[in-house]
Formats: C-alpha cells, sequence, structure tokens
C-alpha cells in the first residue's frame, strides 16, 4: 500500500531516527531515574493535530518529563550528600590519627629531651 506525502513526512517525523539520541552507549547513567528518562524519551510520541502536534499533548509530555528530571535531581542529591557523608566522616578519622600521632612525636621528643 502507497502512503501519501503527508503521511511519508508524519513518519519521518515520528521515527526514532529524526530524534537527536544524545551520548552514546558508553555514557552510563547515574541513577535509575536518568535510564527511566532515556527510556521514555525513546518511547514519547505525540498526537497529531491539523497543524503539527496537539499542544496540549505537549504540554503533558513535557509535565511527565519535568516530573521524571525532578526525580533524577532528588537521586542525584541523595547520592552526593551520601558521598558527602562518607568524605566527611573519612576527614574526621585521618584528622583524628593525625593528631594522636603529632601529640605521639611531641611527647617522644620531650622524653628524648629529659633522657640526655
Amino acid at each position: 500500500m502507497k502512503k501519501g506525502a503527508y503521511q511519508q513526512k508524519t513518519d519521518k517525523r515520528n521515527s526514532s531516527e529524526s530524534i537527536p539520541q544524545g551520548p552514546g552507549p558508553e555514557a552510563q547513567d547515574l541513577n535509575y531515574v536518568q535510564s527511566e528518562i532515556r527510556t521514555w524519551l525513546k518511547k514519547t510520541r505525540f498526537k497529531p493535530a491539523l497543524f503539527g502536534v496537539s499542544q496540549a499533548d505537549v504540554w503533558k509530555k513535557i509535565g511527565e518529563l519535568n516530573g521524571l528530571y525532578e526525580q533524577a535531581l532528588a537521586a542525584e542529591r541523595a547520592r552526593y550528600d551520601a558521598l558527602l557523608e562518607e568524605r566527611t566522616r573519612t576527614t574526621a578519622v585521618q584528622l583524628a590519627r593525625r593528631m594522636v600521632q603529632q601529640a605521639m612525636e611531641g611527647q617522644k621528643a620531650g622524653d628524648e629531651s629529659l633522657g640526655t
């Protein structure tokens, strides 16, 4: 069955080839929400209207995408907070060890000066 010129243009616009794909498959998602966004963007199609696509449908999809990005931001913030907390604990332990070592070296130097 042969398609008309309008149908061929519509098919071209709706094909995944016309959508910029972003980074290649070697790019890794930082969290699960980013992979959901990637999947959502690949599957998203707009309802056709008389001239282009339905404006209401576009706004609905933008709202859904915004929700996904908010989830990704919250997940990234949680990851950042966990990394920051881990780094703070590690730094505190290192500082305590350094202080103990300096105190022991100071005490050792004081003992040596008394002995000579």
